[in-house]
């Protein structure tokens, strides 16, 4: 927006606690992490302007932006805030808890948190999905979250998922773009690797084909990294999709195994970059 390019950033530094991600505890001489910072960069003069901490002690796991009226949304790790930045007023707008307890939420309260933010270019609303499968929408000029009626990603093809447990993306999506042309956006679900279209306005999520690598297809397993790629963009001729994914390693002709029993999003074993 205004020749500028906008961005946020994420806590790096991680306590494993029970096989999940916590927020780290700073090292002597260290405070607590405060809190993700919203940024832009000029790509003329290559200077960042920082806009400070929209929410304090939470890290900024997606952002996403409508440029027509100058608002980034966001979502926050580990509670899983929804908050929205006004850059002209620079005033955030905490729009609550949309996970449940989130990422430290126990037993019937976690939920992974959303990693894709659907900003609908048209009229500025912005989506996102749960664990359940379920997909929200905060219409632009409103401070209501709610649920998309008759609109889910719950599907059999993207496999079979309990959205209390840790150590994948259940049925939310992984990454989406939007595809002017079609007045719809492509994504990818997470885990299984499966590209899909969702309108909108029609609230339609339609599956198209397995997007994972072709040794993942003929293996018929999940990649390693259990959260699935981000890796995931419409190219500049905005007509071809791009997916950085990996596949499965092979020693000896046969398929390496990964620790399935692990509950952190992460590479549950070795793969090559395809």
């Amino acid at each position: 927006m205004n020749g500028r390019l906008w961005f946020a950033t994420h806590l790096g530094y991680y306590d494993i606690v029970d096989g999940k991600e916590m927020p780290g505890s700073p090292p002597p001489g260290r405070t607590a992490y405060p809190g993700g910072h919203v940024l832009a960069y000029d790509l003329a003069s290559g200077k960042i302007e920082d806009f400070g901490i929209p929410l304090k002690g939470e890290g900024i796991l997606t952002m996403n932006m409508d440029t027509k009226h100058g608002l980034i949304y966001g979502l926050t790790w580990p509670e899983g805030r929804f908050f929205r930045f006004d850059v002209q007023t620079r005033k955030t707008t905490d729009l609550g808890l949309m996970f449940g307890g989130g990422e430290l939420g126990l037993g019937e309260r976690y939920r992974t948190i959303c990693r894709s933010l659907a900003v609908d270019p048209r009229d500025g609303a912005v989506y996102f999905t749960r664990g359940e499968g379920t997909i929200h929408v905060c219409r632009q000029g409103s401070d209501r979250v709610e649920q998309l009626p008759g609109s889910e990603m719950k599907r059999d093809y993207f496999g079979v998922y309990d959205p209390t447990k840790p150590g994948h993306m259940a049925y939310c999506w992984r990454q989406v773009v939007w595809y002017p042309p079609e007045e719809r956006f492509y994504g990818v679900h997470g885990n299984s690797g499966y590209l899909f279209t969702f309108e909108p306005r029609g609230g339609t999520v339609e599956v198209l084909d397995r997007l994972t690598s072709l040794p993942s297809q003929r293996s018929g397993m999940f990649d390693q990294f259990s959260y699935g790629y981000l890796g995931f963009t419409l190219g500049p001729d905005a007509e071809t999709l791009y997916y950085l994914t990996g596949g499965p390693l092979v020693v000896d002709g046969k398929r390496v195994e990964g620790n399935v029993s692990s509950a952190r999003g992460e590479a549950k074993g070795q793969e090559v970059t395809c």
